[in-house]
């Protein structure tokens, strides 16, 4: 089953009950990891690790649907651009093919009429694949993990503004309610006898105006309802707010943040000095 994305997935797992900011700190130690290690084994690793947390957290398979399409092509692409024009080209895979036509710059992987990868740009590519998903995958559990409330609460309780953490979330639960929108725009279109399985750029795009239309009217007909719910709770009028409902920032969360942060550290020096090579 297919889920909203970044919609909140209620659950009792023990991500659920840390703090947003310990789990912040969680995702950008790992997110750092995976930028300061170069070994496919550790990236490969960390990408489990993450994957772990989600279904640890009970996040749906069906959430990793849109994936399944990106993973792919973006292996393609990397490993076809950095095996042509990595800096560190060196070893080739192949002999080169020669093209009927000439290319009027060259380089190490590309030669004026010929093509060829190399071992290093490919495994670069990989790299850059995983790092990647990495970036994909890191911060949406704090969202899928958090309420809106405590998301609010907990950024604010360790010193940002009000303002700008209630600007923030807001900001990311508009991605569910436009693909929820979206998703009941073209079920009435369908219902009404539009054809939106046609394929092609001429049916792209009669496809995309009468869904994007009512999509646009009803994100601005609930922003105006939200600012009008917004200033009738005095939104604004004071410096500070208090929180119905929220996990506090205990010390033992403080303690768990400066942990991972050295923990980060380490590990990152370690892994360069053990394993220094790109690739297995």
């Amino acid at each position: 089953m297919s889920h909203t994305p970044l919609d909140y997935i209620p659950g009792d797992s023990a991500f659920h009950r840390m703090h947003v900011v310990v789990k912040m700190a969680v995702m950008l130690s790992i997110l750092l990891l995976m930028f300061s290690v170069g070994n496919l084994w550790l990236l490969g690793g960390l990408l489990l690790m993450t994957v772990a947390l989600y279904r640890m957290s009970g996040v749906p398979w069906g959430y990793f649907k849109g994936l399944r399409a990106l993973i792919p092509a973006l292996l393609i692409f990397l490993i076809s651009a950095q095996g042509l024009w990595y800096s560190g080209n060196r070893t080739p895979l192949f002999d080169p093919i020669m093209l009927p036509f000439r290319i009027n710059f060259s380089g190490e992987g590309l030669q004026a009429n010929a093509l060829t990868l190399y071992a290093e740009g490919v495994l670069f590519g990989v790299v850059l694949a995983f790092r990647m998903l990495g970036m994909f995958l890191t911060f949406p559990l704090v969202f899928l993990t958090t309420p809106t409330t405590q998301l609010i609460a907990g950024l604010t309780e360790v010193g940002l503004p009000y303002q700008i953490s209630f600007i923030f979330t807001t900001a990311l639960r508009f991605i569910p309610f436009l693909h929820t929108s979206r998703e009941r725009v073209t079920e009435a279109q369908r219902l009404r006898g539009m054809d939106l399985e046609g394929k092609g750029i001429v049916n792209a795009v009669r496809q995309t105006v009468p869904t994007i239309v009512p999509m646009i009217t009803s994100a601005l007909r609930t922003t105006s309802d939200l600012e009008v719910a917004i200033e009738s709770r005095a939104f604004g009028a004071f410096d500070r707010r208090t929180a119905y409902r929220g996990r506090r920032f205990s010390r033992s969360d403080r303690n768990m943040v400066i942990g991972l942060a050295v923990a980060t550290i380490i590990v990152a020096v370690s892994a360069n000095v053990f394993f220094p090579a790109r690739g297995f």
